[in-house]
């Protein structure tokens, strides 16, 4: 629970743009799900003369696929529709990717100055026993693997 609040910490301040972040993921996910069902509506019943068999969530859109004729005189409608699903899920996924990466930066400063600040703190003593190249080494891995968890990760849970 330790960790998690030190997490938080260098979170803070970038609260609207993980907000952001997550609401793009999600819109692009609900993206990601229509667009099997628009081919297969397509497919099975515009195309096949099959019944129409949509989920519950999706039955108001019941109403436009009545005239299965219609439609089929008209797929360039049903790959308009398509394109425009496909060009909404990249859009939402470039914005997740963006404001993910901008807060990912943002908590990875954070974070690096808050190492330089304990590391100028530190007492002459330890400097001197210290080897540079693995304290450097260390806190750079240590701030990647952070900043790699905030920005991919824990957008996505």
């Amino acid at each position: 629970m330790k960790n998690f609040k030190l997490l938080l910490n260098f979170m803070k301040g970038n609260k609207l743009i993980y907000i952001g972040a997550i609401l793009s993921i999600a819109v692009a996910s609900v993206f990601s799900t229509v667009i099997p069902i628009v081919v297969k509506v397509a497919i099975d019943s515009v195309i096949g003369g099959m019944p129409v068999d949509l989920p519950l969530w999706f039955q108001s859109f019941k109403g436009i696929l009545q005239s299965r004729e219609a439609l089929f005189d008209r797929l360039y409608i049903i790959c308009l529709v398509l394109v425009l699903l496909t060009l909404g899920q990249g859009i939402f996924q470039f914005f997740n990717g963006k404001l993910s990466a901008v807060a990912s930066e943002r908590s990875g400063r954070r974070i690096r100055e808050m190492i330089y600040d304990h590391l100028q703190h530190l007492p002459y003593n330890y400097h001197v026993n210290a080897k540079t190249g693995d304290l450097i080494q260390r806190c750079t891995s240590d701030v990647e693997t952070i900043q790699r968890f905030v920005s991919v990760q824990l957008v996505e849970i």
